[in-house]
């Protein structure tokens, strides 16, 4: 039995392990796919930005529908075959129905995601009477979570991502379409479903109407609603919201407008766009009313020693003025600009000004 182990082929077993050089090869080729992989992710993650920036500018600039055929272009380069199979099984005029309707879902998302767009301009577009704008409304207030929410809960939701428009006819038109959007959300809500339908509007035109009274400083102290004012109008006046809401719940209405306003605060990304703009604006009319400085011009055919830096370059890099707010003391202008990874604010004096003291 001795000399029978003795004869096994150990040297035939399987090699499971490998030198030094090949296992650093292993994981050199390792690492270098994973940073190929990181940088691809990077590059079409800055590609994404660099598309999500141009049609804000183009949607502060009410070029709507650049904006548009930008957003079908890109969902046609990722959906070719799709789109080709359902425009073969469709008529012309069903075919533009659904165009349209599928051009209403792309605005309506994009405007909800993308940080940055004017909010004045996104409540005056919405206000208008078109179908196809108050279609791009119902989208975008479709994207957010109504059920089971207070109304003026909604509208602070809302208030955080649009603003109203001014005149009252474009107000009402949007607040239609929130009232069928908030009824669609909550039909599962039995007590939604017994109220009447002008409810959710009478309420929206009250919760409105309040916040303005007690936030506006233009109103006076001896004009503005007390919690019993308030509480009574609503139940003497407004017989469907008498039906629908109890005493206490309107008084917690009261309470947390009365608490908190509602506020459309422009965010440093609308600053961003809106200085983006008026530097193209000034750019062009530079330009305009200089025509020998162009580049096309023989009169000032020169070479400069300094390239030339685009817009985003001279905002992120180089800075621009903003009259900044501090904790105390009086505002004071700064030069405000982005580090080089674009994750903080800086600021400074501008040029030719001395430190403040």
């Amino acid at each position: 039995m001795p000399e029978e182990a003795a004869e096994e082929p150990v040297g035939e077993l399987p090699q499971l392990g490998r030198t030094s050089s090949e296992t650093n090869r292993f994981f050199d080729r390792i690492t270098m796919s994973k940073k190929q992989s990181i940088l691809d992710l990077i590059k079409a993650e800055k590609k994404e930005k660099s598309f999500n920036e141009r049609l804000i500018r183009y949607f502060n600039l009410k070029m709507v529908d650049k904006v548009l055929y930008q957003l079908k272009q890109k969902e046609q380069t990722s959906k070719e075959g799709d789109a080709q199979e359902q425009q073969a099984s469709l008529s012309s005029e069903e075919q533009k129905v659904v165009d349209e309707q599928l051009e209403a879902q792309r605005l309506g998302r994009f405007i909800y995601i993308s940080a940055g767009i004017d909010k004045q301009i996104i409540g005056t577009y919405f206000g208008e009477n078109k179908p196809f704008n108050q279609e791009v409304c119902k989208v975008f207030f479709r994207q957010f979570k109504f059920k089971k929410l207070n109304i003026d809960q909604c509208w602070r939701m809302v208030f955080y991502k649009t603003g109203l428009p001014k005149e009252g006819q474009q107000i009402c038109r949007i607040m239609n379409i929130f009232q069928d959007v908030y009824l669609e959300q909550n039909e599962d809500d039995p007590v939604v479903a017994a109220w009447e339908k002008e409810t959710v509007w009478t309420m929206s035109v009250l919760v409105l109407d309040l916040n303005t009274n007690l936030h506006n400083p233009n109103v006076k102290e001896m004009l503005k609603y007390t919690r019993e004012t308030f509480t009574d109008q609503c139940m003497t006046k407004f017989p469907e919201i008498k039906k629908a809401f109890s005493q206490e719940q309107i008084q917690g209405i009261y309470d947390r407008i009365a608490r908190i306003q509602f506020e459309n605060k422009v965010s440093l990304h609308e600053r961003y766009f809106k200085r983006i703009n008026e530097l193209s604006h000034s750019l062009f009319q530079h330009q305009f009313d200089n025509p020998s400085e162009k580049q096309g011009s023989n009169i000032m055919k020169r070479k400069d020693p300094k390239p030339k830096k685009n817009i985003e370059h001279l905002f992120k890099r180089e800075g621009t003025t903003f009259q900044k707010y501090g904790r105390f003391g009086d505002p004071k202008m700064r030069k405000v600009y982005l580090n080089d990874s674009e994750t903080e604010i800086l600021w400074c004096d501008p040029p030719g000004k001395k430190a403040d003291q």
